[in-house]
């Protein structure tokens, strides 16, 4: 099979390698999709893990739940960057019919960091939210789980993003006009990019920096119970993650570079193959 390695700071060499053997309580995937999070610049050596979807091609001995066929998402945490991935069956859930591969991937990775990190905040419906850096990267995602949960959310990013976060239900400001919109006010803060000490820090006891130790300890978690609830949202149309690029496998050091750089809306996503039952 074909793979993405990372072996230093230099960019990802595509290899191949043997299909690896799903372990007790795994299956293999043919992986379609898998998204680059932003944290793909200081991941370790090896093949990078992330956010996946694909097709169960064969069943590790113990692993019970799923057949061979099933179209699944769920989390990888290294193996990902390839064309097959040996996952643990306890971190994959079934993938909804209609869902594309990608934003299924995007759904599976920033998903679950950004619902773990609203958690930690103990965010309550009815809440105010200000969002710092919600027109890039996990920004939108961010915006419509809070809004999923009731939160009023004060979406802080530049002015190309504000047409695009009003969709979402997002009071959008600029970041420079953050104290002047009202941040004093808020109950909480999510800082996907930014520093909240630009804005006078308006909530001190609940703030949460997406990737931080309080979210990563959170999401570090990933299993299909955690994953449920996102799929649940967006078989209700109440979220729709962006994919902002899709990129073949032997462009990953493209993707890592757009992920890692911020200036994306959205999720980065690799595809190692043709997209097998589904589109992208």
């Amino acid at each position: 099979m074909l793979a993405a390695v990372l072996d230093g700071p230099g960019a990802p060499r595509l290899v191949e390698l043997p299909a690896p053997r799903p372990g007790q309580g795994q299956v293999l995937l043919q992986v379609c999709a898998v998204e680059v999070g932003g944290e793909a610049a200081g991941v370790p050596d090896g093949v990078p893990g992330g956010g996946l979807a694909g097709v169960v091609v064969q069943l590790g001995p113990g692993s019970f739940g799923l057949e061979v066929g099933d179209h699944v998402l769920g989390h990888a945490p290294a193996g990902a960057w390839a064309q097959f991935a040996a996952v643990d069956g306890a971190r994959l859930t079934p993938r909804p019919e209609g869902l594309p591969w990608a934003q299924a991937a995007a759904l599976a990775g920033a998903g679950q960091a950004v619902l773990p990190a609203l958690t930690a905040l103990r965010l309550r419906s009815g809440e105010r939210l200000l969002v710092l850096g919600a027109g890039r990267g996990a920004g939108p995602l961010a915006v419509q789980l809070a809004r999923a949960r009731g939160a009023v959310v004060l979406a802080a990013a530049g002015p190309r993003d504000h047409a695009h976060l009003r969709l979402l239900g997002a009071r959008p400001v600029r970041p420079d006009r953050v104290a002047a919109a009202g941040s004093d006010g808020v109950d909480a803060v999510l800082v996907v990019a930014g520093d909240p000490a630009s804005v006078g820090d308006p909530a001190p006891g609940r703030t949460v920096r997406l990737g931080g130790a309080a979210a990563a300890a959170m999401a570090a978690g990933r299993s299909a119970p955690h994953l449920l609830p996102l799929v649940e949202l967006w078989e209700e149309g109440a979220v729709r993650p962006d994919v902002a690029a899709v990129l073949p496998l032997e462009r990953a050091g493209r993707a890592r570079r757009l992920a890692a750089g911020g200036r994306m809306r959205g999720a980065v996503v690799l595809r190692p193959w043709p997209v097998v039952g589904g589109r992208l």
